[in-house]
Parts: C-alpha cells; structure tokens; sequence
C-alpha cells in the first residue's frame, strides 16, 4: 500500500476501492488495533466522533430547504 501523501486523490481512491475488493474491508483494515488494545480509550474516542457526526447532521438538516 503506497502513502497517501504522494499520492493523488484518485490513487487514493483506487488503491482503497482495490483493498475493499481484496479484502472486503474499509480500506483493507481487518483489526481495529486500539480497540483491542485499550477497548475503554477506543470507546471513549468512538462515542466522541459518533456525537459530533451527530451534531454535524443535525445542523445539516436544519438548513436544508423544506420538500415539498
């Protein structure tokens, strides 16, 4: 797997679409290290991020225009 810092977006995207079909995992990724290692700080980053993509939705859908 290259760096991602050399390489373009598109070969970014390609090699991750290339290790899904290899492997049928997001980018490849079979084991979740840290949730392994300290299953309580992965958690504790987990809900963290699940919260704010929460929020990031909510305010999200409170400008979109009403259907009609």
């Amino acid at each position: 797997m290259g760096t991602t810092n050399t390489m373009g977006l598109k070969e970014q995207l390609a090699e991750s679409e290339k290790l899904y079909r290899e492997t049928g995992h997001y980018r490849g990724i079979t084991r979740l290290s840290l949730k392994e290692a300290e299953p309580f700080r992965y958690e504790k980053v987990y809900s963290e991020l699940r919260g704010a993509w929460f929020l990031l939705v909510r305010r999200h859908c409170t400008f979109l225009p009403p259907q009609s």
